[in-house]
This record gives C-alpha cells, structure tokens and sequence, in this order.
C-alpha cells in the first residue's frame, strides 16, 4: 500500500486519507462541483468521489447500481497500481466537517 496523507475534499466540508501519489484532476481540467476526481500518476487509474442528489423513488439496491464506464482488464493494470487496501482506506477515512453542504439543517 502507498503512502497515504488526509485531503480535504469538497472545500473542506470533507476528508478523506488518499495515496501520496493521487494527482487532483482539477489542477489539470475542469470538474464538476460534485466530484472529487484523483489520478494516479501513472496507471489509467481514477478515483471520482461524488455528491448525488437524493432520489425519493428508488429504493434498495437500485440506489447503489454500480457504475460501468471502466475497462479494468489485465492489460489495464499495470504496476504501479492503487490496492483495495488504498480504496478501503479512502472509504473508512472520508470524514464529514461541514453538515450545511447539504442545506441548512
């Protein structure tokens, strides 16, 4: 696993613990203001964190449908790559500082 440091996302009103290495894509093209999107630096290798709005009709698993934009086939991986461990450190670390990115309480 690499290295790791905290990263404010979102202006602040989160955090979260992401690999050294992660280059933030908005230093290099626009991105919209609900995601958070890190490259790593040198495989095709992306991590887009995103902010939907609340769809009151779809319930259960539907609101969690995965995303199938990627083409992670071996040929796509190579080393240096990002770990689960890395990814799992990003989930179990994002930290909310701000409650009012979401509206007034």
């Amino acid at each position: 696993m690499e290295p790791m440091r905290d990263c404010p996302l979102f202006g602040g009103a989160f955090s979260a613990i992401l690999p050294t290495g992660a280059i933030d894509v908005s230093d290099l093209r626009p991105v919209p203001d609900n995601q958070e999107v890190f490259c790593h630096p040198v495989t095709d290798q992306s991590l887009i964190v995103e902010l939907l709005e609340l769809q009151a009709h779809v319930h259960g698993e539907a609101a969690a449908r995965p995303d199938n934009r990627s083409s992670l086939g071996p040929e796509n991986l190579s080393p240096p790559h990002w770990s689960l461990g890395d990814f799992e450190q990003l989930v179990t670390s994002l930290t909310l500082h701000d409650p009012n990115i979401f509206g007034p309480q």
